[in-house]
């Protein structure tokens, strides 16, 4: 077995002390109880330029053993380079090695289980850069198929499988659109301030938890500032319980005197009568939004809830992007509720197609995805909704097992079915992303020898493909199907051939919210559509027996992997016996369900905004409370207040943005003053505030305190350099 190191929570960093060779075998660092006791691996350095390195032990501070190199190029490094317990390209492949070692000695399901999945493995660093190699990404997929092909033929494995899948889908969110955050990094790097606002139902307001510290939106907050200790972190809660996002878009939807009946309005303490819900999000003029809807906006019979949900999106985005102060926008996909029909009645199949449609809108629209269902559907039913294998079925094996409707109307010989009497006939098993590929002879041209492949067929709707032959009269046609609604076609591609009485090919693919047909292996319809994401069955029609035969179907369904359950539902949610403070049994999670699905989902968002995108930050400067004195009578003084003053002698920095300097104390941040402060001016400084300006070659940092209040505490500078 390789080697493999043990994590460090949060990764938290130190550096060096002092300035060390390329060859040097023992380093000092500031605080070595932050990294691995003993044995142990390390990066040195940030971005491009990282060293990672292994060490057999530690003394008070000194590393020592030092394998220079061991990924990366040694090289020399400055005092006060960063250095942490960083997940490195190391511990991917030693993983990597040990799961197939593991694997070996469990019987392998075969090519069934070996697929690539639906989405690219995520990115794995040796650093924080963000940046694999080709070498890499074969690893990370062999480490991928590896967990596809762990067994799961006994049940004795599926709860480590379950884990696999749950720290997969965590690595996985560490992945984000590019620049999806970028205005609100941009905030950040501007300014030291972050301003979040949070949208959302009653989930997302007060949790239906007795202790809101254990809110997910609290756990967020706490968690940015932590890892964002030079930036003033401001956020406020927008969401109301027992609301939707269409009720957020509606301008009318306002603020009122007494909170009472939801349809009126709302109440809160954040709220102004007659200022609508939107518009008090807009004032507060945010860098970061993040809507949290779904729990609502699903609840009902109503078929295309997902396409309601991801209209409502696309309004609420316009509104955002239209605001003069345009933040970054993320989205969170709602979690389910209880399964048990005795105490709720939403339904499973109809909140699932929300996320899917909030997942699709996400991608589509290159926004960040908090994707907590996901999380929630692995730890509660075993099974990861993104992480798929592929299994094939061909030609109509064992038909008509397997199959129901009007079998009768057909025969069967070899590989090819022709219609008798016709009919629909339907594939009794369960399909969402796949493809469905098959070989058509028309009869006639035009409609009486049209053939129609349905997919995704449930009470909720379904898809439809029209195949009709002909010799440049020949089409092909999608159309959609939701109860509510009945048929919508969707695309059509005219004007083709496709020979009556010959064979050509068909295939149908769906993934997610994208449709496409190929006739002859040629594209002939690609369509998107929010509508129908949902599971369903697979069916096929002909009209009467002049229709067109079918030959070499091949089915390819694409199945979540699966394990076993690793939580509870009354872990996730509770339980459903009053006062509902510790989740609600039914549609509020747990304080445990807010940590394991929606806290954890935020990992790759709060990894992107704990970036300092671009250079020149320097590392905190510590200030002892016993370095500042009282400047003499040429600086005067604010009413009621006495100075503080320390010199700073320090390399050019940058003196009108970026700076920042935070108490050790209690964490209160001061902000650089917004007026610009000189000697003679000093008496403009704000209470909150703090001056850096030169006085000849001298930098001087200057803040100040209520008289006879000394200055007993040490503090941090955050600045720029040039």
């Amino acid at each position: 077995m390789e080697k493999m190191y043990p994590p460090v929570v949060n990764s938290p960093k130190t550096e060096l002390t002092e300035l060390i060779t390329d060859t040097q075998t023992e380093i000092t660092v500031a605080n070595a109880s932050v990294l691995l006791p003993g044995e142990g691996i390390a990066v040195l350095g940030n971005g491009d330029v990282a060293e990672t390195i292994t060490y057999t032990s530690v003394e008070e501070n000194v590393l020592k053993g030092c394998v220079r190199g061991f990924e990366g190029v040694a090289r020399a490094w400055p005092v006060g380079t960063r250095i942490a317990r960083n997940f490195t390209a190391a511990d991917w492949r030693a993983a990597t090695q040990n799961i197939e070692s593991l694997k070996t000695k469990f019987d392998s399901h075969g090519n069934d289980h070996i697929s690539s999945g639906s989405d690219p493995i995520p990115n794995a660093t040796e650093s924080e850069s963000g940046l694999m190699s080709a070498a890499d990404k074969v690893t990370l997929t062999e480490t991928k198929e590896s967990l596809l092909n762990f067994d799961t033929k006994d049940g004795v494995n599926k709860k480590n499988r379950t884990e696999l899948m749950y720290n997969h889908a965590l690595n996985e969110a560490n992945v984000i659109p590019a620049d999806s955050l970028k205005r609100s990094v941009i905030a950040i790097n501007k300014s030291l301030v972050l301003r979040v606002a949070i949208i959302g139902d009653s989930i997302t307001e007060n949790g239906g938890l007795g202790n809101t510290d254990d809110l997910y939106v609290s756990r967020l907050i706490r968690e940015l500032k932590n890892k964002l200790p030079q930036v003033n972190v401001i956020a406020q809660n927008f969401a109301l319980g027992g609301r939707w996002l269409a009720l957020f878009n509606d301008g009318n939807y306002k603020g009122i005197a007494t909170e009472g009946v939801v349809a009126d309005g709302f109440k809160r303490s954040w709220s102004v009568v007659g200022k609508s819900w939107k518009d008090h999000v807009k004032d507060f003029n945010a860098d970061l939004v993040i809507l949290a809807f779904g729990m609502n906006d699903s609840y009902g019979t109503d078929a295309s809830k997902d396409s309601k949900f991801a209209s409502e999106l696309g309004m609420a985005l316009t509104t955002i992007n239209s605001w003069a102060s345009k933040p970054s926008v993320s989205l969170v996909s709602t979690i389910l509720p209880t399964n048990n029909i005795d105490i709720s009645s939403q339904r499973q199949d109809i909140i699932i197609s929300v996320v899917r449609s909030t997942r699709a809108f996400a991608r589509n629209n290159k926004l960040s995805l908090a994707d907590a269902s996901r999380l929630y559907q692995i730890l509660r039913d075993g099974k990861d909704d993104l992480t798929r294998v592929s299994k094939s079925e061909k030609n109509w094996a064992n038909y008509p097992n397997g199959w129901s409707g009007e079998t009768s109307g057909y025969t069967i010989s070899g590989t090819t079915i022709t219609p008798t009497s016709g009919g629909v006939i339907q594939r009794e098993r369960t399909f969402y992303n796949g493809s469905i590929v098959f070989s058509v002879r028309p009869p006639v041209a035009g409609d009486p020898g049209v053939t129609a492949v349905n997919y995704r067929v449930s009470d909720l709707g379904k898809f439809t493909v029209f195949v009709a032959g002909g010799s440049g009269d020949a089409y092909v046609r999608l159309y959609r199907h939701e109860e509510d609604e009945g048929f919508t076609q969707l695309q059509e591609s005219s004007g083709l051939t496709i020979p009556v009485n010959n064979w050509t090919d068909i295939k149908i693919v769906a993934e997610e919210d994208n449709h496409q047909v190929f006739v002859a292996g040629v594209k002939r319809i690609d369509q998107t559509t929010y509508s129908n994401l949902h599971d369903g069955k697979i069916s096929m029609r002909t009209a009467t027996s002049s229709s067109a035969v079918m030959s070499d179907l091949n089915i390819n369904f694409r199945d979540p992997i699966s394990g076993s359950p690793f939580y509870s539902e009354e872990d996730l949610l509770g339980k459903h016996v009053p006062p509902y403070d510790e989740g609600s049994g039914v549609n509020h999670p747990s304080s445990l369900g807010h940590a394991l699905t929606y806290f954890s989902s935020f990992v790759g968002i709060v990894s992107e905004l704990s970036k300092i995108k671009e250079t020149g930050m320097a590392t905190a400067v510590r200030i002892a409370s016993t370095e500042f004195g009282n400047p003499d009578g040429s600086y005067p003084a604010p009413s009621g207040r006495q100075l503080w003053y320390k010199f700073m002698p320090a390399p050019a920095y940058r003196k009108d943005r970026g700076i920042k300097l935070i108490r050790r104390d209690n964490g209160f941040t001061y902000n650089l003053s917004r007026t610009a402060i000189s000697q003679a001016t000093s008496n403009l400084l704000g209470n909150d505030e703090f001056a850096y300006f030169s006085v000849g070659t001298v930098d001087i940092l200057l803040l100040q305190t209520e008289i006879g209040t000394p200055l007993n505490w040490d503090v941090d500078l955050f600045r720029y350099q040039d």
